[in-house]
């Protein structure tokens, strides 16, 4: 058998192919599942909000400088008859116009708002004794009369700004004995009840010592008439 050429040249083998890298295992994925998570690090989660102890203290705080404010702010007096500056100085001395309903030589005797309020500023004077003398200045007492009760302003400057603090009056019977009791007051533009009263009571209590005369007139009387703008002694 003769040999077979293949014009000269000998047919050159193919070179066998390189082995790919092994892949990496995946797990199989169960029957229903979502897609894989992403690729990459974690995502951060931001949470939002404050601890509710935060919440609680900020809401005293607030509630706190609420009660603050109002308790420093005063009273607009503007509507009492007789508040403010007077024109010329009060001459009448209510007190002994008002003796002889107490000794029952008269009928009966009627003050209105104005003429009490004019009668105070020149009866009552006052001065802060203690500590605070010299940032706390007494400015007057006024009276606002509405029907059934009297409610008595004490006016002062406290660190130059002013401030008001009341005490309402109601009357009353004891054993066929007329008598006048708290009936609540306010500081500032904060109102107070009767069980509230009890740390600025002690300021009306040194105002009663102040106007012991007057007072035994109103207790002396079998009854006192008040209406608006007006009181009238019923011996």
């Amino acid at each position: 058998m003769r040999p077979h050429f293949t014009g000269g040249r000998d047919r050159k083998k193919a070179a066998p192919d390189a082995p790919s890298p092994p892949k990496a295992a995946v797990p199989p994925r169960r029957a229903g599942a979502g897609p894989g998570r992403p690729v990459g690090p974690p995502r951060y989660q931001y949470k939002e909000g404050f601890p509710i102890g935060t919440v609680l203290l900020a809401v005293i705080a607030a509630l706190l400088g609420i009660f603050a404010i109002m308790l420093f702010l005063p009273k607009d007096l503007s509507h009492i008859q007789g508040y403010g500056a007077m024109t010329e100085p009060f001459k009448r001395n209510l007190y002994m116009e008002a003796l002889p309903a107490l000794l029952q030589q008269e009928a009966g005797k009627s003050f209105t708002e104005a003429e009490i309020n004019g009668y105070l500023k020149e009866r009552v004077q006052g001065a802060q004794r203690g500590s605070f003398d010299s940032m706390v200045k007494f400015r007057g007492v006024y009276v606002d009369i509405e029907p059934g009760e009297v409610e008595i302003f004490l006016e002062r400057s406290v660190f130059g700004f002013r401030h008001t603090m009341s005490i309402r009056m109601v009357k009353s019977r004891y054993m066929d004995q007329l008598i006048w009791e708290s009936a609540g007051g306010s500081v500032g533009k904060f109102s107070l009840s009767t069980q509230q009263f009890g740390p600025v009571v002690t300021a009306f209590k040194r105002l009663g010592v102040a106007c012991d005369e007057e007072i035994r007139i109103l207790t002396g009387m079998r009854d006192v008439l008040v209406e608006k703008d007006k009181i009238t002694l019923v011996p």
